[in-house]
Order: C-alpha cells, then sequence, then structure tokens
C-alpha cells in the first residue's frame, strides 16, 4: 500500500470473515486463531466478528450426492 510514493504497509494480506470464504468454497482449518476482528453496524446490529486470510484457509473437501435409501411399503413417511 503506497501513499505519494511512500510504502506505508508491506506485503499485507486482506481477511474475510468465515463465512464470507465458506461463499468462495473454502473453510477455515480447525484450531487456526483469528488475524483480527472486524466490527459490523446497522441500525439494529453491532457485533465483532473474526477475520482469516487466505493462509488460514483450505478448500472444502468435495461431497458426492447420496441417494435416499428405498422405503419399504410397510414403512410409512414421516
Amino acid at each position: 500500500m503506497s501513499l505519494n510514493n511512500c510504502t506505508l504497509i508491506r506485503n499485507y494480506k486482506i481477511g474475510k470473515s468465515e463465512s464470507a470464504w465458506a461463499k468462495q468454497g473454502v473453510r477455515v482449518r480447525k484450531g487456526e486463531r483469528p488475524a483480527g476482528s472486524a466490527y459490523y453496524s446497522s441500525v439494529f446490529l453491532h457485533r465483532w466478528y473474526d477475520i482469516y486470510t487466505d493462509d488460514q484457509v483450505e478448500q472444502k473437501p468435495e461431497t458426492k450426492p447420496t441417494h435416499p435409501a428405498k422405503l419399504d411399503k410397510t414403512q410409512k413417511s414421516v
């Protein structure tokens, strides 16, 4: 990041919330400590949330769709 041709921060990383990473198909690794926190404020909601950087996340494992088991005709569905 630079201002008037002076470098203020070198190699900075942009962090995102856990839900923002989930929308991109990745998840925060277990046991990772937040890199920071941010404050969100709206008319009715005020809260702090944790921020994680890209080196603290991993790809979600692919899941294969499973077919529901066939019900016997004697079983009643709920």
